[in-house]
């Protein structure tokens, strides 16, 4: 699909965007993660939309150890 298609109202326009995030967001929210109480961790990604298994924020995973 190119920019053309979404222009112009192609084959795939009315598809969802997909989210793009700055590294400086990404920081910030981890920063606050990590910050946070157990029980406040939970909202954080709720609020982020950082709760489904293939989630792009990535904040709950920038915490764990291997």
């Amino acid at each position: 699909m190119t920019k053309h298609d979404l222009e112009t109202g192609g084959p795939r326009a009315d598809r969802p965007k997909r989210r793009h995030f700055s590294a400086e967001y990404k920081l910030r929210i981890v920063a606050e993660y990590d910050a946070a109480q157990p029980g406040e961790k939970g909202a954080i990604l709720r609020r982020e939309g950082c709760t489904t298994p293939a989630s792009s924020c990535g904040a709950g995973s920038a915490t764990r150890v291997p």
